[in-house]
């Protein structure tokens, strides 16, 4: 808990205001993270951006030409006070591009995938600093899958020569889906992945070195992003979407996940009946709509006692997103927004969509769930609860509702991402920045913690 907020209460009808001044003060601020603006630019899953050590900010997202027929992933580093993107490695841009294949249109599923990164400290084999960033993502035919993962230094520069592809065992399809979360107490990158049959995972140590891959799951098919999440123990989950073949033809599809230990092994839950099978996070499937590009679907995140999961469901072919937490020491599910342990939704008053799910845990201890809404103003969307799993004031909305987060549009892809800084809430997303040619951008908007819980 942030003691520090915790001041004389001053009771107003609607909340109890922890400090002394306007509860709806809170300016946030936005700046626009790509460099060039020729191109559409958006995050490609919930995991996009990262703290470093020193306080910087990295954010690695997708870059599509207009046409969409080609695909790069680029990174930028954001300065902490300034909120803007610092020159990388002794140069003049504020960006640079990390994957050294470009994606294209020969192959359509080169343009379905998605950057991760992750803040690290990856010992370097051949001396000097250890990297501080890892950017990932995916790419290759079905016949030649390859997950790869460049590693990045405090100066912005690569560390060594091209990408790290960790050696895969036998896949059954394309590997996609790539999750990358940093074990503080192993002190290794955890990569998660899937290769449409199967939930896999491994731990990367150094340079060049990868251990045996882990199997979370199998299935008769498995969709879109793997989502994981570590907590400080080392312990945590990992989720996916999946399909029965039963359910192939209609198209059904649901989520499932597994609790993992410190060393990756999936462990026993109550929602799976004691065992160590996998259970479901869904109460009910869904129908899968035609032509949505599948990025993730699912998104994790972690706290020193509960893990929470938000997803993207359907009812009548209509989207929108649920969340729901579970007890970090055997998965038994917690009650959220009142309900019954089961998945909540987070906006009853959009009946226009919601898509692309993301989770993250504050300092406080405070749920921050966000989203996409297709409402006539929509764009990203976010949603506060409390530790004792009720919806939470924050000072954007001045009340316990969603409330939108910077510049918005509702037609962009890709998943906001969320990093709770030592003394402030980053949220990277895709929006519509005026400066933009393209009118679509990565954008960085942040708000000092003080100023967004000053009400309970």
């Amino acid at each position: 808990m942030m003691r520090a907020l915790l001041l004389a209460t001053l009771v107003l009808p609607a909340c109890s205001v922890w400090n002394a001044t306007d509860a709806c003060d809170a300016q946030a601020r936005e700046t626009r993270v790509n460099e060039r603006g020729d191109q559409l630019e958006y995050l490609g899953n919930s995991q996009s951006i990262d703290v470093l050590a020193d306080g910087r900010i990295v954010a690695a997202y997708v870059s599509t030409t207009t046409d969409q027929t080609s695909s790069e992933v680029r990174f930028a580093y954001i300065d902490p006070d300034a909120g803007n993107p610092v020159p990388l490695c002794s140069g003049t841009q504020h960006e640079i591009v990390v994957s050294d294949t470009p994606k294209s249109a020969d192959d359509p599923a080169h343009l379905a995938y998605a950057a991760t990164v992750a803040a690290v400290d990856v010992p370097n084999p051949a001396g000097g600093e250890p990297a501080v960033a890892a950017v990932g993502w995916t790419i290759g035919p079905p016949d030649a899958p390859q997950l790869r993962i460049r590693f990045v230094d405090a100066g912005g520069c690569f560390i060594g020569t091209g990408s790290f592809e960790p050696v895969l065992s036998t896949v059954t399809g394309p590997v996609t889906g790539l999750s990358l979360e940093w074990s503080a107490s192993r002190r290794a990158l955890l990569a998660t992945f899937q290769d449409g049959r199967r939930v896999l995972g491994a731990w990367i140590e150094a340079f060049g070195s990868a251990s045996n891959l882990l199997v979370f799951a199998e299935e008769d098919l498995v969709v879109g992003g793997v989502a994981s999440a570590l907590a400080p123990d080392g312990r945590g989950l990992v989720a996916w979407k999946f399909i029965d073949a039963a359910d192939l033809e209609s198209g059904q599809f649901g989520y499932r996940a597994v609790l993992v230990d410190e060393d990756g092994a999936v462990r026993s839950s109550a929602l799976a009946g004691g065992s160590q099978a996998a259970f479901r996070v869904d109460d009910v499937d869904s129908e899968h709509r035609s032509g949505r590009t599948e990025i993730l679907g699912i998104a994790a995140a972690a706290a020193d006692d509960r893990y929470a999961l938000a997803f993207e469901a359907t009812r009548d072919l209509v989207p929108y997103i649920e969340v729901r937490e579970l007890d970090s020491l055997d998965g038994a599910p917690l009650r959220l927004a009142g309900g019954d342990g089961g998945p909540v939704l987070v906006d009853h008053s959009d009946s226009n969509g919601q898509a692309s799910a993301s989770a993250g845990y504050l300092p406080n201890g405070s749920l921050l769930v966000l989203w996409e809404s297709a409402r006539p103003d929509g764009g990203t969307f976010g949603r506060l609860y409390g530790t004792d799993g009720s919806p939470r004031f924050s000072a954007v909305s001045c009340d316990e509702e969603p409330f939108p987060v910077g510049a918005r549009a509702n037609t962009l892809p890709g998943t906001s991402s969320i990093v709770a800084a030592p003394s402030e809430l980053w949220i990277a997303h895709a929006g519509d920045p005026t400066d933009d040619p393209v009118a679509t951008g990565v954008l960085a908007w942040r708000m000092p913690l003080s100023e967004l819980w000053p009400a309970k």
